[in-house]
């Protein structure tokens, strides 16, 4: 069985975070400033490197680009890593952020961290078809059981998401789900998954599929349901980590203080609740702790 949860993460260090108003077409989640985010932004991913490390988790930090990027902060959307040694390179919607894709960083940084990579597939080629999949913000994984959950939208195409489902050997449930009138463009605004509990707002997924996933994700996972207030706070943009020592759901501090104590004492049945503020990076880029994380699962070097 495979594992759902990693201790080891990458996180690439933004030099020059910024509104990207070609993923602002697609995301509702933005927010247009014209303050000086840059340098907070440095601050905020610091400080998240600093709190998950104390926490006991591993952190791989890369550099930006030679040319900065506005959302190289978010590097779970350009690949996967996987415990065959596997690597997916991903094709992106935004040209801009096309750009952030850095095979250098894997080859450097990840296996001088003593991982293992045997191949590097990159689909990158389906963007010349107009089709896109944006790695784990367009997939929700649940490795235990082999499924990804994935919503359609203008980032998220099923030819991609059949191809990845093929070479990894998963069952794929594809849903439509909308906010306010608006696709929400990635699956892990609305899902996470660990190992036995998982957050799910629910009511945004399309009547016509939403008793599909219900069923499938509630026969796995406890799931705390979170509403659309929630989920505006970025409630189920979490991810699930696990060292030696303890299990960790890893939140924004938006997230944690938009949860209720009810759902607060549930998830905390299953794990310790780690929660780091990253404001700016959320009301600008339009996602949260979890974007910021690229897990890491491939195989030590021998």
């Amino acid at each position: 069985m495979s594992h759902q949860c990693t201790d080891t993460v990458l996180m690439v260090k933004p030099s020059r975070f910024s509104f990207n108003s070609e993923t602002a077409e697609s995301n509702i989640f933005q927010t247009q400033s014209n303050d000086a985010v840059s340098e907070i932004a440095k601050s905020e991913f610091e400080n998240a490197v600093c709190s998950l490390r104390k926490q006991g988790i591993r952190v791989i930090t890369a550099e930006d680009s030679a040319c900065p990027l506005p959302d190289s902060v978010f590097p779970n959307n350009w690949f996967s890593t996987h415990p065959d040694g596997n690597v997916l390179i991903y094709p992106l919607l935004s040209q801009i952020r096309r750009k952030e894709k850095q095979k250098q960083i894997l080859e450097d940084q990840v296996t001088s961290a003593g991982f293992k990579i045997n191949t590097i597939t990159d689909l990158s080629h389906f963007e010349r078809k107009n089709q896109f999949l944006e790695g784990t913000g367009s997939m929700v994984m649940d490795h235990s059981n082999r499924i990804i959950y994935a919503c359609r939208s203008s980032r998220t195409h099923e030819q991609p998401l059949k191809f990845v489902s093929e070479i990894l050997g998963y069952s794929y449930l594809l849903f439509d789900a909308t906010l306010n009138g608006h696709e929400i463009y990635h699956t892990n605004v609305i899902l996470a998954i660990g190992e036995q509990h998982a957050l799910l707002c629910s009511e945004v997924i399309d009547h016509t599929d939403r008793n599909m996933v219900i069923s499938l994700l509630t026969s796995t996972h406890d799931v705390v349901e979170i509403s659309k207030f929630q989920l505006m706070q970025m409630a189920g943009n979490m991810l699930m980590l696990k060292t030696p020592s303890a299990d960790f759901t890893v939140m924004s501090e938006t997230a944690f203080r938009s949860l209720t104590q009810e759902q607060l004492k549930k998830i905390n049945s299953y794990s310790e609740v780690l929660s780091i503020p990253v404001p700016c990076i959320e009301q600008i880029g339009g996602g949260s702790i979890r974007c910021m994380m690229a897990e890491i699962f491939l195989p030590a070097c021998s």
